[in-house]
């Protein structure tokens, strides 16, 4: 790592909190502020990002992470860029570097150019990070392929419920009734706790 980083300081060279705005004087002994700007990416209505210019160094763009913290990239006039992370309570941020071609190659990572999720498992992700849902996947050796949902009483014998159920043609069947027949690979879009998951997992190879 370089010792160059631009350091989250202010003119006054007393420390500076990834939430406050930074303003500079356009040159040294001249009065004068640079403007901060929030902007939000196309396609984006969740977050922000606030940009800062940084003269002569270049400019500077934080947004606060949904999961708690904030992400700082100062990216520097000879294309390199400085990345800043700090988690929720913590006074000092972790710090790395990348060149112009690294932090091409990670953005491509990151926007899905080298790898993207299918359907399948983007519904598995999205799922995961709503509270009470799950997705349980009907062994292909299961007892209970071809039985009706109500026939198997599950909500009363496992305490989930299945709101949805994906099979393995991909076919999407939300809501099913209880005439709703559990097939082999089918993908169960269930509520309820983790017991409750694992008695219904227990359920499909009993």
């Amino acid at each position: 790592m370089r010792n160059s980083r631009v350091p989250l300081t202010d003119p006054a060279h007393r420390p500076l909190s990834l939430g406050e705005k930074m303003y500079l004087p356009a040159r040294p002994g001249t009065p004068g502020l640079f403007r901060v700007r929030t902007i939000t990416p196309v396609g984006c209505t969740m977050t922000e990002i606030t940009e800062t210019e940084l003269p002569g160094i270049g400019k500077r763009f934080k947004l606060n992470l949904r999961k708690g913290g904030t992400m700082t990239v100062v990216v520097r006039l000879d294309g390199e860029r400085d990345v800043y992370y700090r988690e929720m309570e913590e006074d000092e941020p972790s710090v790395f570097s990348l060149t112009e071609l690294e932090a091409r190659e990670v953005s491509s990572i990151l926007v899905g150019t080298y790898y993207k999720l299918r359907p399948l498992e983007m519904l598995e992700e999205a799922m995961e990070a709503k509270a009470g849902l799950h997705s349980v996947t009907v062994p292909r050796s299961t007892t209970v392929a071809g039985r009706p949902i109500g026939e198997l009483d599950i909500r009363k014998r496992t305490e989930s419920s299945i709101v949805a159920i994906v099979r393995d043609d991909g076919t999407s069947l939300p809501n099913p009734d209880p005439s709703t027949t559990i097939e082999p690979d089918d993908v169960l879009v269930v509520i309820g706790n983790v017991e409750a998951v694992e008695r219904l997992k227990t359920l499909l190879v009993d």
